[in-house]
């Protein structure tokens, strides 16, 4: 795993140290702050 490669699971825990909940799973995880909606797809790398 390179140093910039990032897996979903990591990506999501991030999010939600800053306030992020999910609000749906399935292929994608989607994260919401209240503002702002995020999707990260589900993977074990994720190219940033």
């Amino acid at each position: 795993m390179l140093f910039t490669d990032l897996s979903s699971d990591r990506v999501v825990r991030a999010l939600k140290k800053h306030g992020y909940k999910v609000i749906h799973e399935g292929k994608h995880i989607g994260l919401s702050n209240g503002e702002r909606r995020v999707v990260v797809p589900r993977h074990l790398r994720i190219n940033p």
